[in-house]
C-alpha cells in the first residue's frame, strides 16, 4: 500500500496542550458506485485522536514513532472524591512528619 497521507498531525494549542492525530493506512479497495461509473480507490485507516499537554507528548516524540501513539490514551483527570482522598492522605503524612519534627526539636 502506498502512503496516501502522512502518519500524523500535531497541532500545538495556545493553552499549552496539543491536538494529536495518528493515521495508519489499514486497507485500500476499488469501489464502483453505480453501473457505468468509474471506479475509485477507497482507503481505510486506523486512527487515534487525543489532546495532551504539549510538554508530555512533543511533536518530536510523535514524529520519531507515530505508531507508538496509535493506541495512546491520555491520563484521565481524577474525580473530585479521588482528589479529596489523595489530599487527606497527603495531609495525614504531613501531620505525622510535623509531629516527628516537633518531638525532635523539643526533646
Amino acid at each position: 500500500m502506498d502512503k496516501v497521507t502522512k502518519e500524523y498531525d500535531y497541532f500545538p494549542l495556545p493553552d499549552g496542550n496539543a491536538d494529536v492525530f495518528i493515521y495508519n493506512l489499514s486497507s485500500e479497495k476499488e469501489v464502483q458506485q453505480g453501473t457505468g461509473e468509474e471506479a475509485y480507490t477507497q482507503y481505510e485507516y486506523d486512527m487515534n485522536e487525543f489532546q495532551e499537554n504539549a510538554a508530555t507528548v512533543t511533536e518530536e516524540m510523535v514524529k520519531e514513532n507515530p505508531m507508538k501513539y496509535l493506541d495512546y490514551e491520555p491520563e484521565k483527570p481524577k474525580s473530585i472524591p479521588e482528589q479529596i482522598d489523595d489530599l487527606k492522605e497527603e495531609n495525614e503524612m504531613l501531620r505525622e512528619c510535623l509531629l516527628e519534627m516537633s518531638e525532635l526539636v523539643y526533646q
